[in-house]
């Protein structure tokens, strides 16, 4: 069976796609297709054949999509049908035009046998789109990691320049006499000397303080001693007084 062409149809009746198998114009092929889709939809089935201009057609929609085939007039219409029902049920994994068209050119493997190389083809050329879109990653990613590398190697040699830059200048300038460029303070930034006398001025200030709490601290026990011995005094003085004023009282009883 020598197979002409193959299309798939969108559902609004568009070409998805086509493929085509033998030498023919492209107006020809065209102009074909065209009035098989127009003839179907005025038949309003799902599948069926028809004849047009020594063709036969075979046709079926599969999830709203119109797959067709067009062959010689003198095709075996029942080996036709065959491969249609087996071409529809691939159509299940067809999700874009390149996937489609893929599908079709399985339909070349069944029709003729000089075309077998048609798929191949197709399989090497989708392997080398994923070749060349991995091509371009890789170069970019290689591209940037080089410009990174310069701008770093820049940067280096900006901090070391100026670096140096520093280093001459304080040795010129130690060379005249004029000292070098001042040193960033660290620490503190007092002088070891310097600060040594203010911890002993601050340890001799610190000193009276300390004697005048110690004497306060000693008044302060020896008034409270003084306070405690009067008390004490009075505390027996009034007994005493107690005691004479309850015999005087017991002897007027008397």
């Amino acid at each position: 069976m020598s197979i002409v062409a193959s299309a798939i149809f969108k559902p609004d009746h568009t070409v998805l796609c086509a493929r085509v198998y033998v030498p023919r114009s492209r107006s020809s092929i065209v102009s074909l297709i065209d009035t098989a889709n127009k003839q179907i939809q005025l038949i309003q089935q799902a599948s069926g054949t028809l004849q047009l201009e020594e063709h036969t057609i075979v046709y079926q929609k599969v999830q709203e999509q119109l797959l067709l085939v067009i062959a010689e007039d003198e095709a075996n219409i029942q080996e036709a049908n065959f491969l249609l029902e087996l071409l529809s049920q691939s159509l299940d994994c067809a999700t874009d035009p390149f996937e489609s068209l893929s599908i079709l050119d399985e339909l070349s493997a069944g029709g003729q046998a000089n075309e077998f190389l048609i798929s191949n083809r197709n399989v090497k050329g989708r392997l080398e789109m994923h070749s060349e879109t991995e091509r371009k990653f890789l170069e970019e990613r290689k591209q940037k990691a080089e410009q990174a590398e310069i701008v770093r190697k820049q940067r280096e040699a900006e901090i070391a320049k100026q670096q140096g830059t520093d280093g001459l200048l304080n040795a010129g300038l130690r060379f005249i006499g004029f000292g070098g460029k001042p040193k960033q303070p660290q620490g503190h930034g007092i002088d070891e000397a310097e600060l040594v006398r203010l911890r002993m001025k601050a340890q001799q200030k610190q000193e009276p303080e300390e004697v005048e709490k110690k004497v306060e601290e000693e008044e302060s026990d020896e008034e409270f001693r003084v306070k405690k011995r009067v008390e004490e005094e009075v505390t027996v003085v009034r007994q005493r007084k107690g005691r004479e004023l309850k015999s005087r009282k017991v002897a007027r009883v008397e």
